[in-house]
């Protein structure tokens, strides 16, 4: 399983839906391409997301990206704020009257 070996490799899986855009990031994350074994950079610290960055993600069907584990705890403080966010702007799409 290629997820096995990345975690092997130190690579911890993050669900995208625990990223926010517009956070800047203590830590680097990755992405591993179709057919590839390796993670590759994905984003470099400190360098936000954007909304466009998270819609390609999930229109190409990416749903994690991956972080050394060794900079997990990083990933841990802003989780609990960016999946507030997530279903804050969830409910409010959905009261939009747009239907969904």
């Amino acid at each position: 399983m290629v997820t096995s070996s990345l975690q092997s490799l130190g690579y911890l899986p993050v669900s995208t839906a625990t990223l926010c855009a517009a956070t800047v990031l203590n830590f680097d994350l990755y992405i591993q391409q179709p057919g590839r074994q390796l993670a590759e950079l994905y984003r470099e610290r400190n360098y936000p997301l954007r909304d466009e960055d998270m819609v390609r993600l999930r229109n190409n069907g990416i749903d994690h990206l991956y972080i050394r584990l060794e900079e997990s705890e990083y990933y841990h403080t802003i989780k609990p704020i960016c999946v507030s966010i997530f279903f804050v702007k969830r409910r409010s799409h959905h009261r939009c009257g747009c239907g969904h």
